[in-house]
């Protein structure tokens, strides 16, 4: 990773903008055009379309299911996703899956139990398709 970044001097490595004068270290409106386009190339990538219909199909699966949940679930539903060598295609999942009406974000998070996530926070999401007796 160190050996793609521009020949610069070695305090640029401390600065990220010093390194990548022409990207701005704060911009929420930037920002939130990265994360789109990061999104949309997941399912550009080679088999790409593949692993975003088992990820969105599971996310789909969970929300039928469970009246709340993290990625985790997502990923004990189809266990295959971690062979996917595209990581971003799970947030992309999630964002498709709520895009369909399929779940909400909640403002809760919980820590994942997944060890190579080494107990981080994740969203909570909230189905909107489960029946409502239910929830």
């Amino acid at each position: 990773m160190l050996a793609d970044l521009p020949e610069t001097d070695p305090m640029s490595l401390h600065d990220p903008h010093r390194a990548y004068p022409d990207v701005p270290l704060f911009d929420s409106i930037e920002a939130q055009a990265a994360r789109d386009r990061a999104i949309a190339e997941t399912a550009e990538q080679p088999e790409g379309e593949c692993w975003a219909k088992l990820a969105l199909d599971a996310a789909a699966f969970v929300c039928a299911t469970a009246a709340e949940f993290t990625t985790d679930d997502v990923l004990k539903a189809a266990p295959e996703l971690e062979a996917c060598p595209e990581r971003r295609v799970l947030g992309a999942a999630m964002c498709a899956a709520r895009k369909a009406g399929h779940c909400a974000p909640t403002d809760r998070y919980a820590m994942s139990d997944r060890v190579v996530s080494h107990a981080r926070p994740k969203r909570v999401w909230r189905s909107l398709t489960q029946p409502k007796g239910d929830r």
